[in-house]
């Protein structure tokens, strides 16, 4: 019975199995079947389609025949102006008859013509704007309306239509007629090109162009000339040209001259290899920001004179690849780069470079119908020059002009043997304090005009090497216009000016000059106009700290009298102390320190009855020259009967590491405000001094002040900086020796013997701890690994027994099934 049952219960659980998989079948072929009638719903759709485009193709067809009969329309302008339809973005029409294909395929009222000739004005063909010329053998369409220019060219790409030599295409199309291509807005290249020889001009005066369409169409890889190629095209934005092949151009010149709102360029990929001519090559590129230049070969260039001239916009420009061997003349190469912060030129080879005229000049100057512009600006804040051989150039004249920014310039190493013009070579460079001229080879220059114009903090000047023997022009060479000249020596008295013919207002502006020294050949020094105030001493047998002084004169009586032969003149400076309260209310007289240029002085503050000094000024000792300001110390008023308003600040004296800790205690300093103070280095044993801080003097304020003196540790470390291998392991005892060896060593009252004894006694401690740690550790392992071991030994017993009951249950049930089937 039971076998029947545990049958049938087998048989159930197969039907229902097989149930199962039925009905998982049904649901699979179901859908299936609904796939089934999609794909022949979309089947009859197609036919629909079908159905449609075929009655549409006969519309046209009837459209064309209709058309075809008209005798009152030309074929030629037909044909033309379907070919013009088919490039007309502007318009939006696709089909060459105007016909929208959304029209209905039979007009109204039993007319077999479409309704959309009649009623879509847009729609219908027109030639009157379609203006046909010729771009040397090639057919040119120009759409007037659209503004579209189409060249058409071979369907053939292999057989291009071959264009010999051809010139601006804008100039093409107005010669034929009287219509004025420069307004076109679209290019189409439409068809295959092969452009062969000098291909001067092609796209210059597009004005309004802002897109060319099949550059890619054009092979230029016969290409010898693409001077101002797109010059003038001052309405493109975008311009990439990676398709092009420049393998053979010689000549780039002025190639994106005017283009002022292009933004994005590619020339990645341009071959420069055989140029010999970048000359304006961006000129005007004032929206570029950024250009790839890393793969120009410029091994050939002869001329890269306004190259990058008015690139205002560029802000990143990598030229440190260039090749400038061959290079002869740089003028104006960066003119008005006025957003580059800096140019990288150390691989520039100027060797045959000899024109370096306003190369890095930052002043623009346009003439247009409307009247004229100029300015200047920059962001140029230094130029390291010294790698620049300059022993072929021959003039330098604007060649710094109005870098106002630049902070830092090194001509150090120039070489101005052959050079004949300097005018305003360093006019405006009103950030430079300091400039380096020993090495300049002046003997063959003829006009130093306005060289150092308006050069306000420029402080000191060595001229002495300059030969002026042929110089005839040193008009405004000094000039300042707003009298704000810092320079406070000059000496011109090796200066042989027996050829000069200008040498007008030379010194006007020099507000600050103090000491001039004057040669025998120094001619007509009047008409320098020397203004400065105060009075000018004789240095004569003295010193310039204690002149002779037989000559007392001002700048004015200076000119007039002066003898014409060689003599050095100080200027008496005084300078004004001030004793005032804070809101700038005088407390006390006046008084002045006189002396001449590198004299020390001091200041000294006054004891003001009511008053406490709160600040000193920093200039109330230095040297005459180093600052002729007045100086002005300010007290504030005692109150309350002797009671102090005024918090004095302590200066602490900090003694730290490169890390900042702490190596001996500070030291804290207190005075009155006002007072000097004074701190000093200290011998720290393991430790030499790093740096000494700059304020390590100075003066009490109300402010509490922080003196810091830095320390390096010794590169030997004594016995007692060495440490215990295992610190971290040792025990708490070891902890508490450490702890008590450390106030043992802090204590001021042991002795430096007594020091070292302990610091034995530690050592050795140390050493008998670590000798029974590491015999501790090693008798543990082992005691781990016998542990272990008796643990792994257990877990085989117990899986072994674990598998014979498991045998001898499976024997006990065998037994019992074969009873029961008996």
């Amino acid at each position: 019975m039971n076998k029947r049952l545990d049958h049938n219960k087998r048989t159930e659980a197969f039907f229902l199995s097989n149930l199962t998989a039925a009905a998982l079948g049904l649901t699979i072929l179901n859908t299936n079947v609904v796939k089934a009638d999609s794909g022949q719903t979309a089947q009859e759709t197609a036919q629909k389609l079908d159905k449609n485009q075929t009655e549409t193709t006969s519309t046209t067809n009837s459209i064309q025949q209709d058309i075809n009969q008209d005798t009152s329309v030309n074929h030629d302008e037909i044909s033309n102006s379907k070919n013009d339809k088919k490039v007309d973005q502007n318009e939006n029409v696709d089909s060459s008859q105007g016909i929208s294909e959304e029209s209905p395929s039979k007009g109204s009222a039993g007319n077999d013509k479409p309704e959309a000739i009649t009623t879509k004005p847009e729609d219908k063909i027109t030639t009157k704007s379609l203006v046909k010329s010729k771009w040397g053998n090639v057919d040119v369409d120009y759409d007037t309306d659209t503004k579209t220019v189409t060249v058409h060219g071979s369907t053939d790409k292999d057989n291009p239509t071959i264009v010999n030599n051809p010139g601006p295409l804008c100039s093409s199309i107005n010669a034929q007629n009287s219509t004025n291509a420069s307004k076109a807005k679209k290019i189409i290249f439409d068809g295959h090109f092969k452009i062969v020889g000098e291909a001067r001009s092609v796209f210059i005066s597009f004005s309004s162009l802002t897109d060319i369409e099949g550059l890619e169409n054009l092979d230029t890889s016969e290409v010898t000339n693409m001077y101002a190629w797109f010059c003038k095209c001052s309405s493109l934005t975008h311009l990439d040209l990676s398709s092009l092949n420049t393998s053979q151009v010689e000549n780039m010149a002025s190639m994106f001259e005017g283009c002022t709102k292009l933004r994005d360029l590619n020339i990645s990929k341009f071959d420069t290899s055989q140029v010999t001519d970048m000359s304006y090559m961006f000129t005007g590129c004032n929206s570029l920001e950024e250009l790839n230049l890393k793969n120009f070969n410029t091994s050939k260039v002869t001329d890269m004179s306004y190259m990058f001239a008015e690139c205002s916009g560029l802000n990143k420009l990598d030229v440190s690849s260039f090749d400038t061997s061959n290079v002869e003349n740089m003028s104006y190469m960066f003119n008005y780069c006025a957003s580059l912060p800096n140019i990288d030129l150390h691989n520039f080879n100027t060797k045959k470079v000899t024109d370096m005229t306003s190369m890095f000049n930052m002043t623009y100057y346009h003439i247009s119908d409307t009247g004229q512009a100029w300015g200047w600006n920059t962001q140029l804040t230094s130029l390291d020059l010294s790698s620049f051989d300059t022993s072929n150039v021959l003039t330098m004249a604007q060649m710094f002009f109005r870098c106002t920014k630049l902070q830092s310039l090194n001509v150090s190493s120039f070489n101005t043997a052959q050079v004949q013009n300097m005018d305003d070579m360093f006019d405006d460079c009103e950030s430079l304090s300091t400039l380096d001229l020993r090495n300049f080879n002046t003997t063959n220059v003829t006009s130093m005009a306005s060289m150092f114009r308006d050069t306000r903090d420029l402080i000191n000047l060595n001229l002495s090497s300059f030969n002026t023997t042929k110089v005839k022009n040193m008009g405004c060479m000094f000039y300042h216009y707003y009298q704000d000249g810092k320079l406070k020596t000059l000496d011109i008295s090796n200066f042989d000016m027996r050829n000069v013919e200008n040498c007008g207002v030379m010194l006007y502006g020099l507000n600050e000059l103090l000491v001039l020294k004057l040669g025998n050949n120094v001619k007509d020094f009047p008409k320098m106009e020397l203004e400065t105030p105060g009075i000018w001493l004789n240095v004569g047998t003295g010193t310039i700290q204690q002149p002779e002084a037989r000559d007392k004169w001002s700048s004015e009586e200076l000119m007039k009298n002066w003898n014409g032969e060689e003599e050095t003149y100080v200027r008496e400076v005084t300078l004004k102390v001030h004793y005032q309260d804070e809101n700038g209310k005088s407390l006390a007289p006046d008084e002045t320190i006189t002396g001449t240029y590198d004299t020390s002085y001091e200041a000294k503050a006054k004891e003001i009855p009511g008053y406490m000094l709160i600040t000193r000024p920093k200039n109330a000792s230095g040297r005459i020259g180093e600052n002729t300001d007045d100086i002005t110390f300010v007290y504030q008023e005692i109150a309350n009967n002797g009671g102090i308003p005024i918090k004095v600040g302590n200066v602490t004296v900090h003694y730290e590491d490169e890390n900042g800790n702490q190596l001996i205690p500070n030291v804290i300093l207190s005075g009155n405000i006002g007072d000097s103070y004074q701190t000093e280095a200290k011998s720290i044993s393991g430790y030499t001094l790093k740096s000494k801080p700059n304020n390590a003097t100075g003066f009490f304020t109300s402010q509490n002040q922080n003196v810091v003196y830095i320390y390096t540790k010794n590169t030997q470390n004594t016995q007692n900086d060495k440490q215990p291998e295992n610190d971290s392991k040792n025990n708490s005892n070891h902890s508490s020796d450490n702890t008590k060896s450390n106030r043992r060593k802090n204590s001021s009252h042991k002795t430096s013997k007594k020091a070292n004894e302990e610091s034995k006694l530690i050592n050795k401690r140390n050493k008998v701890r670590r000798q029974v740690a590491n015999k501790s550790s090693v008798a543990k392992e082992k005691t781990e690994i016998l542990v272990q071991t008796g643990r792994d030994g257990k877990s085989q017993v117990g899986i072994l027994l674990l598998g014979v009951l498991a045998i001898g249950l499976s024997l006990f049930g065998v037994k019992i099934e074969s009873k029961n089937k008996k």
